[in-house]
């Protein structure tokens, strides 16, 4: 699991694919309420509690609850009601690991409200033997899922990277006491939203596969040369987005 990812809520519902407010009430409601909650201990004469970890508290997401979130968006689009959906995404959080074989598909049999994680081998077998059927469930591929948030987490980082230079472009830092005219400033505002463009294009090109780490770090450079620096938060989930970092593809 990618411990390095981590995006705002705005850029999780993005990554989502629903609006700030429609994640948010997910979470109001219980989505993941007591997904990676450490156990409790209690004495033996207090009742148990209710886990819930308030999630729709939290400022940041990491890898596994944007797979989450994604999964119960994939899961809503395919009809299948809060009640399946809620429990089926909790009891799933640990298992978005990016090469786990054993959970490539899950197949949701909606009229038994059970769900099956299966290998590819697994799978084939049991529909060739009759065991399940295709029409009796809904499937996804897991592994197609851990990439797509890949993928939207590095066009959500892009763009939240581009919007926030680009808002901030009338501040830097600068070393010397001079000040800069207003010709020098108006210049490096410039210069600084041209490069927030860039970023945007670099985005574009990501939601199509294309593009690299590479040529966004040659951006980051031109605004440090201009004295303004990009949120560390995004530059890290950024980096850490990248599948290899030897092949740098987007």
């Amino acid at each position: 699991m990618n411990t390095n990812i981590s995006l705002r809520t705005a850029q999780a519902a993005e990554v989502a694919g629903v609006g700030y407010e429609g994640l948010r009430s997910w979470l109001k409601r219980g989505l993941l309420k007591d997904a990676g909650a450490l156990p409790k201990f209690l004495a033996p004469d207090k009742a148990a509690e209710v886990t819930d970890l308030k999630r729709w508290r939290w400022s940041n997401f990491g890898f596994a609850d944007l797979c989450s979130f994604r999964l119960a968006k994939l899961m809503f689009d395919a009809g299948l009601p809060w009640e399946i959906v809620e429990p089926i995404v909790g009891n799933l959080w640990r298992s978005h690991e990016p090469d786990k074989p054993e959970a490539h598909f899950l197949a949701i049999f909606a009229r038994s409200n059970e769900y099956t994680l299966y290998s590819r081998n697994t799978l084939a077998v049991d529909l060739a033997s009759d065991i399940v059927k295709a029409e009796w469930m809904t499937l996804i591929d897991l592994h197609k899922l851990r990439k797509d948030v890949m993928t939207r987490t590095r066009v959500a980082a892009l763009q939240a990277i581009a919007e926030d230079i680009e808002g901030t472009a009338h501040i830097s830092a600068k070393s010397g006491a001079a000040l800069f005219t207003p010709e020098q400033a108006a210049q490096r505002i410039a210069r600084v939203k041209q490069i927030a463009e860039e970023i945007r294009s670099l985005a574009a090109e990501a939601q199509q596969g294309r593009g690299s780490y590479e040529q966004f770090e040659a951006l980051l450079r031109r605004i440090h040369a201009d004295g303004k620096m990009a949120d560390p938060l995004l530059v890290s989930t950024l980096a850490a987005a990248f599948p290899d970092p030897a092949i740098g593809r987007l």
